[in-house]
């Protein structure tokens, strides 16, 4: 029986587990993270992390906060990468691929010229594939599927600066016969009867080929609330000086505390961040806009990384009540950066004799995003006073590859969540070689 390869979890908002899936038997395999290189020069001994360490690292762990927003990413790219036409062959996966995975081009003439530029058939797209792929301007196409079906149009045909830029990824990945590149492609999109149960076994980021890594840190702007009786003074910061978490929340048992990335309990902020540009917590406290009295334009000594707080008092049931909240919509994104990630594919995950493939990837446009909180500190209160401690920070969120904030939906009711996260993503290295 013909094998076709394909991922069963789809590239969605929620996913979060890395399996890949083949057709028929439906067998599952886990496909683990590896890390290759030191990514911890002051913090620890990485040679005492393992792999779910080595993961913890780069996932953050607020507070015991389970975020998965890097192995997400992670998941996210391997399956976009993995998308065959057999997979989305139903039109209304189609189309909902297309949305999920809108390109550059969407604003302008074509919302089918999406990232993963798998073309269906004349029939049923209604177009013929010169016509398709002539739509990718700025779209940049980041699947295995989609490279093979523009490799099959002619270059000289392609007007399209981004396609005509794929069709020379795609003529150096797999486009020489019989070579490791056209013989990995026929096994991967189920083009070989005789092979079986093929997939992903590994996939390694190695520090060498990912140097632009920064560590963030824990350091935390601490402002107060003065409460005395129903009403409140709601102070400026502190100090503009940052203070490490520990220090503010005192009264957190550290006793027990990891000293890993990703799991000391006081610096719970800590983790591994592509990219080089992190934002540096400051503060600005303003009254929350009115009808009455609308916001400033550009609040005042405001830079593009601090973090404004909005205070505000509302009756209920005769007493007044004092509220400060970061100021909706508010994020910060990190410079622009890519990830290489190197995996292992098996052309047969039950016979250890299988031909086995080194596929190398570099995946560009990929920006860090960052949202602030405002927090309650955990003080033990010496004096019996009813001061309270707050403090506030900005924190990793996830990756997104677009210049726009539609990585969380935030309101906007035209985007769906997720919609716009790949759009600007370049697939600019596909290196295939026999294990």
């Amino acid at each position: 029986m013909k094998k076709i390869l394909s991922i069963l979890m789809g590239l969605t908002v929620t996913s979060s587990a890395a399996l890949t899936v083949v057709s028929c038997e439906v067998p599952v395999h886990k496909v683990p993270i590896k890390f290759d290189g030191d990514f911890v020069p002051n913090e620890g001994n990485w040679s005492e992390y393992n792999d779910a360490d080595r993961v913890k690292a780069f996932q953050g762990n607020f507070l015991g906060d389970k975020s998965v927003a890097f192995d997400n990413t992670i998941a996210r790219l391997r399956n976009l990468l993995s998308l065959t036409p057999a997979f989305i062959n139903d039109k209304n996966r189609f189309s909902q691929y297309n949305e999920l995975l809108i390109g550059a081009d969407a604003d302008d003439e074509s919302k089918t010229a999406a990232v993963h530029g798998i073309y269906r058939w004349e029939k049923t797209q209604g177009e013929k594939p010169l016509d398709f792929y002539n739509k990718f301007k700025k779209t940049n196409i980041s699947s295995i599927g989609g490279l093979y079906w523009l490799h099959k149009v002619k270059r000289e045909d392609l007007t399209a600066d981004a396609a005509k830029a794929a069709w020379d990824l795609a003529e150096k990945a797999f486009g020489t016969p019989d070579s490791a590149g056209a013989d990995f492609v026929k096994n991967f999109l189920g083009l070989d009867s005789n092979l079986q149960d093929s997939s992903w076994t590994e996939q390694h980021i190695s520090k060498t080929d990912n140097p632009k890594i920064s560590l963030m840190d824990s350091k935390v702007v601490e402002f107060t609330s003065k409460v005395e009786g129903e009403s409140a003074e709601i102070n400026e910061p502190v100090s503009e000086t940052l203070k490490e978490f520990e220090d503010v929340n005192t009264g957190i048992d550290y006793k027990e505390k990891i000293e890993k990335v990703g799991q000391d309990k006081s610096k719970p902020f800590n983790q591994f961040i592509f990219g080089g540009k992190l934002p540096t917590t400051h503060v600005k406290v303003i009254e929350k806009p009115t009808i009455e009295k609308p916001a400033e334009a550009n609040p005042k000594d405001v830079q593009v990384d601090w973090i404004i707080i909005e205070k505000s008092t509302e009756k209920k049931e005769d007493k007044t009540i004092h509220k400060w909240n970061p100021k909706d919509g508010q994020f910060f994104l990190g410079d622009e950066t890519s990830i290489t990630i190197n995996y292992k594919f098996t052309t047969d995950s039950k016979n250890e004799q299988a031909e086995k493939y080194n596929v190398k990837t570099t995946f560009s446009g990929m920006k860090p995003v960052f949202r602030p909180i405002i927090k309650e500190a955990n003080l033990k209160a010496k004096d019996g006073s009813t001061t309270k401690t707050y403090f506030a920070k900005w924190t990793f969120v996830g990756y997104q590859f677009n210049d726009q904030h539609n990585f969380i939906k935030d309101g906007n009711k035209d985007i769906k969540p997720g919609q716009g996260l790949f759009s600007n993503i370049k697939l600019t290295e596909l290196n295939i070689t026999k294990a």
